[in-house]
């Protein structure tokens, strides 16, 4: 192979980790990936700022960054770190962080990042083979999937469009009052879609036989079956296919999952303190999380505009985030 056929991967480092940096971008150059070292690449004369922006950043296929404390404190790697950054947003380039210090504080462009941990030579190999397997596009290994339970719920083409009708409606309610999940009036459904009893009635049955609603049941609500309803997060990912959602509710679950098994446990503000997420997004993709039992949720009264108290990462966590890369 041509070397412009092989991936290139741009290190971002500190001199003060030079001798760490090298191993690992040696071990990428023999399985495979073109490690652009600035020991390696730059001669006596050549422009600092041409070699690393133009010819490293600028042409890689994925940036890595060395974080420590050294690094984050390093004038020349913040420069990098703002160019990668432009080039992740512009061009969806992979940018990979390695922590190689504990304690430190992560650049706020990285936050949301599944980051690396190489915080001795045990984990060298494990993180020289992620950035292989992101390098040239291969997934992580994963057991195949078995059959399916016999009851699985149908799909959206399989519901009523009036099931489907309201679940919309039950959708744009929520995101216009960007809040928790609020209970509307069966009397909402007959004035705002028209729907006759029947028809509500039989909406209904598609939301509430696939567990996407919660509902109230009273005396005196006849011919309606319930009172009132309030959607569940499964709602969201259930009628994905059908509405045009202006946000993506997979990348919110990667964002939230991210901070959460980088933090190990965190409360709803930090969350919107670091991601700029509304409290709808992280509620759902919280939420979300928890019913996949991918994330542990302590509850709380008192926590609103959030539904949870503190959500806590899991070996399940990582295993979600592995299979998830961004």
């Amino acid at each position: 192979m041509d070397i412009e056929s092989y991936p290139k991967a741009f290190m971002s480092h500190s001199h003060q980790n030079a001798e760490l940096v090298h191993k690992v971008a040696g071990l990428l150059r023999e399985r495979g990936v073109n490690a652009w070292l600035d020991k390696w690449e730059l001669s006596p004369g050549d422009s600092l700022v041409d070699k690393i922006f133009t010819d490293g950043i600028s042409k890689s296929d994925l940036i890595v960054i060395f974080l420590s404390k050294a690094s984050v404190q390093s004038n020349w790697v913040k420069e990098e770190l703002d160019h990668a950054a432009v080039r992740r947003i512009q061009e969806k380039v992979r940018v990979i962080p390695v922590v190689i210090d504990r304690d430190i504080e992560i650049p706020p462009s990285l936050i949301t990042l599944f980051r690396l941990s190489l915080f001795s030579d045990d984990d060298i190999d494990e993180v020289v083979g992620r950035i292989v397997d992101v390098a040239w596009g291969r997934s992580v290994d994963k057991p195949s999937l078995g059959p399916g339970p016999q009851m699985a719920p149908v799909s959206v083409s399989g519901m009523t469009d009036f099931g489907v009708q309201m679940g919309m409606l039950l959708i744009d309610k929520t995101e216009r009052l960007n809040s928790d999940y609020q209970y509307v009036s069966v009397k909402v459904f007959e004035d705002v879609l028209g729907f006759s009893p029947d028809e509500i009635n039989e909406g209904y049955y598609d939301l509430d036989s696939n567990d996407l609603v919660d509902t109230t049941k009273a005396f005196g609500i006849y011919p309606y079956r319930f009172g009132h309803i309030r959607p569940k997060v499964l709602l969201w990912h259930y009628l994905k296919s059908t509405k045009a959602f202006d946000y993506d509710l997979e990348k919110d679950l990667r964002v939230v999952a991210a901070l959460v098994e980088n933090e190990k446990f965190i409360n709803g503000e930090t969350i919107r303190a670091k991601t700029d997420l509304p409290p709808l997004r992280i509620n759902h993709a919280v939420e979300y999380l928890s019913l996949n039992s991918l994330v542990e949720v302590d509850r709380w009264m008192g926590t609103s505009p959030f539904v949870f108290g503190r959500v806590r990462a899991t070996i399940a966590t990582r295993r979600f985030l592995n299979e998830n890369v961004f």
